[in-house]
């Protein structure tokens, strides 16, 4: 009988304690929830210059999308990229790509709504189609489609290739938990024109002070070339070989070994009929997002395109 009631005892303190540091931990209130190819690399980069904004180093943790998500070990994780944010910032966040894969990967939408601290949201979107092209490209080169996969076949094949571009059904699950108010939609192609201007609008949705830093330029990259030339090696060398050698050798001279025994990974070419599939799949939402959106994404091609379908 003792014994029962120490383990109880234990058992209580041991819950107390987890519940006391979920408490005192900084749960995120400002979350970035893509979508994927639509620059939130750019984003993330520029939105955690503010001084009021922390946002864990580990980008994209995928939590609420995560198979192990409810489980008290995943849950401290997460909470553990964010132990480091400091007690002045005002919002602690993070962006992930997959939330808003709906319905896919589970409701996340209701899962940020019941476990984040009434959290404030910024979706990203890029003309549709061109977002299609892009996944497919960055799949493609992840060795996610079997070699000589097209885009249509990939189109038939994987559903979340549409539907992470169908932009409107996405915003419609959230706002079934949020108000329009934790909601704010970027078309990308106004980040890239004007950034600051763009920075602006985070800020007045945020009700954060002016930052004077936005202008400064951001380091440039070819997010295609890097991926390509990171993964050549991998073409020809089993992974478990290229995780030891990464411990044991400079990488400088692991640059040099990559460009001896690489090859080229080369994607099949985009054909109209491809597009065409994607626009096919997508233009019924597009049309629901021209709605909500108005003149601001008149410029995306695919969104011209629905004039003359």
């Amino acid at each position: 009988m003792l014994a029962q009631d120490t383990t109880e005892l234990s058992d209580a303190i041991a819950t107390q304690s987890s519940t006391e540091l979920a408490r005192s931990a900084r749960i995120p209130n400002l979350v970035v929830i893509g979508a994927m190819k639509a620059s939130t690399t750019t984003f993330y980069e520029l939105i955690t210059r503010h001084p009021d904004i922390w946002f864990s180093t580990e980008k994209e943790p995928h939590y609420f999308t995560s198979p192990n998500y409810g489980n008290p070990d995943s849950w401290q994780r997460y909470l553990d990229l964010f132990k480091s944010a400091p007690v002045s910032a005002k919002f602690v966040g993070e962006a992930s790509t997959g939330y808003s894969k709906q319905p896919h990967f589970g409701n996340t939408p209701q899962r940020l709504y019941d476990d984040l601290d009434n959290p404030k949201l910024i979706y990203l979107v890029r003309d549709p189609v061109e977002r299609t092209v892009s996944n497919y490209q960055h799949a493609y080169l992840t060795s996610h489609y079997a070699p000589g996969t097209t885009l249509g076949k990939a189109i038939e094949q994987d559903p979340i290739l549409i539907d992470a571009s169908c932009y409107d059904r996405q915003i419609e699950a959230y706002l079934e938990v949020f108000t329009t108010e934790q909601l704010l939609i970027i078309p990308t192609h106004q980040l890239h024109a004007d950034a600051s201007a763009t920075m602006r609008r985070v800020e007045e949705f945020l009700d954060l002070p002016a930052y004077d830093g936005w202008n400064t330029p951001l380091q440039q990259s070819n997010s295609k070339q890097s991926l390509k030339g990171s993964l050549t090696a991998q073409s020809i060398l089993p992974r478990q070989i290229i995780y030891a050698l990464r411990s044991i050798i400079p990488s400088g001279v692991r640059g040099k070994l990559k460009q001896m025994v690489s090859k080229p990974i080369e994607v099949p070419p985009i054909t109209e009929s491809d597009r065409q599939l994607a626009f096919d799949r997508i233009k019924d939402d597009l049309n629901c997002l021209r709605a909500r959106l108005g003149a601001t994404i008149d410029s995306w091609p695919s969104v011209q395109q629905l004039g003359g379908s």
